[in-house]
């Protein structure tokens, strides 16, 4: 399996127990010493700095990948272009799957979301809106246009912890370098209050577009 846009681990780590062999990858060098510490106890998980555009070069020339994944990160990304390089990094009977959240956790009703984006706004001069958030309706028909052009849409909700860290990652992630290791400790300051043992309860709205090619024709 090959985690693309990998922050702090979350789908690699989910993923890593019916895997053989998990490879995250993430373009920034402090994300990557959290998702190493948040996935030390799973031994199948490498980690490598590089971005989306990196894929042919990194992996163009390994043995091909069961599965791709991109988590909460897909519209940052060349989105054309990275399905086209995916095509020769899958096994033929191999998919694609874009995963994302529906409500951001800086835009949720809960209390710790609320003194988030108030912080985001107030102290850091952040617009805490919608801007970014995953269109999956793009996003199908990107695949749509592409090898991978099979796609199934999976939705679920569910109440469940997640810890500070998680949620800090992904606003540092998706804030594109604008919060700065000083900042993203602010931010954990302001959620400690809410949780319990480093976790807070959020309302987990998941899609998953799984995305495969379509069968050969026989001849």
């Amino acid at each position: 399996m090959l985690d693309i846009g990998s922050g702090t681990g979350q789908l690699a780590r989910a993923i890593s127990d019916g895997a053989g062999i998990v490879v995250a990858l993430e373009p920034e060098p402090d994300m990557v010493a959290v998702g190493k510490r948040s996935t030390a106890e799973h031994a199948n998980i490498e980690w490598q700095i590089g971005r989306d555009a990196d894929v042919p070069r990194l992996f163009g020339h390994v043995e091909p990948f069961d599965l791709v994944t991109v988590g909460n990160a897909f519209h940052h990304m060349d989105r054309r272009r990275l399905i086209d390089d995916l095509d020769a990094v899958v096994t033929d009977s191999g998919c694609v799957a874009i995963c994302s959240s529906g409500v951001p956790a800086w835009l949720q009703s809960a209390d710790w979301s609320i003194a988030l984006r108030d912080t985001l706004r107030t102290e850091f001069g952040m617009a805490a809106d919608r801007a970014g958030v995953p269109d999956h309706d793009t996003d199908r028909v990107v695949l749509s246009n592409s090898a991978f052009s099979t796609v199934d849409r999976w939705s679920f909700e569910q109440i469940e912890p997640r810890s500070i860290g998680s949620i800090v990652g992904e606003l540092v992630s998706s804030a594109s370098g604008l919060i700065d290791p000083e900042r993203a400790r602010r931010l954990h300051d302001v959620l400690a209050p809410f949780a319990a043992e480093e976790q807070v309860l959020e309302m987990a709205a998941t899609t998953a577009l799984i995305a495969t090619r379509k069968p050969r024709r026989s001849t």
